[in-house]
């Protein structure tokens, strides 16, 4: 899909998009939270998480380059974890993500 397409789908769902705002960061965060829900979905237990993230080895040599930790793999775990509080817990799952609270 194009932006324009992309535009288009983003005004069917309510979304307001502003054309050529990149957010790096919230991209990121919003990946992490797509990668944690399919491990959930999928019924991979945590240390299988922790245990498929480190056969990614291009992806953590580029993170510890640029952050100093494997920082995709550290997000996803972080969304998971706060997703599996509120599976035992029964509660609604809240974001970790500071950006995303009320």
């Amino acid at each position: 899909m194009d932006s324009d397409e992309m535009n288009a789908l983003a005004t069917d769902f309510g979304v307001t998009r502003t054309r050529g705002v990149w957010d790096p960061e919230r991209r990121r965060r919003v990946r992490a939270k797509l990668d944690a829900a399919t491990f959930h979905l999928f019924g991979i237990a945590r240390d299988d998480v922790d245990y498929i993230m480190e056969t990614f080895p291009i992806v953590k040599r580029k993170d510890v380059a640029a952050y100093g930790s494997y920082r995709t793999k550290d997000l996803i775990l972080e969304v998971y974890d706060a997703m599996q509080a509120a599976i035992e817990t029964g509660g609604a799952y809240r974001s970790p993500f500071e950006w995303e609270q009320p």
